[in-house]
């Protein structure tokens, strides 16, 4: 490639050819940052198991949608569920925020990805990072900070493909003045039924007939992920009272989302828990911890809670090894980790 009009005639041979092999590797620079490529693997609708790889431009990712720019200019677009992977270019930061955080450094994650987020550009991929955040906040311990990441998720895609994200409480604990304002903020957002629905999360232990009613009317909503978790949620103020029906609840579960199910699993195990229904509540709470690790908080509550009914079927050796290993992987659970600490020195 030669670019005669371009390099000045005083130049000597070895220098134009010196010059055109520069303004080459510039335009191949230019283009590089200009037309990135992405590798998007798509799951066949017809043919289980089998992946079709497309190269091009990931132009906008969705909750409904996909749609890749071709090299040749042309546009596809295919259903989001169909995604199973996609294949970028990220910048060092955001690598750096994904090894701290699988290393278990969350708070040397969170600032890598709050640089990231400042560098990306593509709507997709901060959307991506956002959700990244909202694990960093919730392995930290940090649930309004987490809620508040999610919604402005939400609200950039309210059919987000990280709603598995949402991070709903699951379990009574106390809440400052300040966050249960927020969490009344949130509950009473007429705009925003995520926002309801988390609030009223944090707030049914503490207010339970606002938060009960804000429930029932999101679950006939027709926003999609809200009614089933809605539902489930209400399980829990059911918990305590002689009403339970939890052979209906357990049916229910196979109507939600399996990527939602970690939180509404940790509720029917304690509701077979209460009723002495050892086998039946071991394996919704082991299915819980096993199934969903990243969702921190209900992984560590059904482990506690699973030791508790090994201990109950007179199992004190299993017993014990859960309440072991909740110390071990989710040391960060503060409340969890000093109650499992002080059951195994009861034993």
């Amino acid at each position: 490639m030669c670019f005669p009009n371009l390099i000045p005639n005083r130049f000597s041979f070895q220098g134009r050819i010196a010059l055109g092999s520069l303004l080459f590797i510039l335009v191949l620079m230019f283009q590089g940052t200009t037309l990135a490529q992405e590798t998007v693997h798509l799951r066949s609708p017809t043919n289980a198991g089998s992946l079709a790889k497309i190269q091009g431009t990931v132009l906008e990712y969705n909750g409904s949608t996909i749609q890749i720019e071709l090299p040749t200019g042309q546009t596809l677009q295919y259903p989001s569920d169909r995604v199973e992977k996609i294949e970028t270019e990220h910048s060092t930061a955001y690598l750096s925020a994904l090894d701290s955080l699988t290393g278990g450094n969350e708070a040397a994650a969170l600032r890598g990805f709050q640089t990231a987020l400042q560098q990306e550009t593509r709507g997709w991929v901060r959307r991506e990072i956002l959700a990244h955040q909202v694990q960093c906040y919730q392995r930290l311990q940090q649930p309004i900070s987490a809620a508040h990441t999610f919604l402005l998720l939400w609200e950039s895609d309210p059919q987000t493909p990280y709603f598995d994200r949402i991070p709903l409480r699951w379990h009574a604990e106390e809440l400052s003045q300040a966050d249960e304002q927020q969490a009344k903020r949130w509950m009473e957002n007429p705009e925003n039924p995520a926002a309801q629905l988390l609030g009223a999360s944090f707030l049914l232990n503490r207010y339970p007939q606002s938060a009960q009613e804000t429930l029932r009317r999101l679950e006939s909503t027709s926003r999609p992920y809200l009614p089933a978790l809605a539902k489930a949620q209400g399980w829990r103020a059911e918990l305590v009272t002689n009403s339970v029906q939890v052979p209906a609840w357990d049916t229910a579960l196979e109507s939600i989302p399996e990527e939602l199910r970690g939180g509404p699993l940790l509720v029917v195990g304690q509701a077979w828990l209460r009723q002495k229904e050892y086998e039946s509540a071991a394996l919704r709470l082991m299915e819980a911890a096993i199934l969903y690790p990243e969702q921190t908080q209900v992984a560590a509550q059904a482990l506690h809670d699973a030791g508790l009914v090994m201990a109950a079927m007179n199992q004190p050796d299993e017993a014990a090894r859960l309440w072991q290993e909740l110390i071990e992987r989710f040391p960060q659970q503060n409340r969890l980790v000093q109650q499992a600490r002080q059951r195994l020195q009861q034993f």
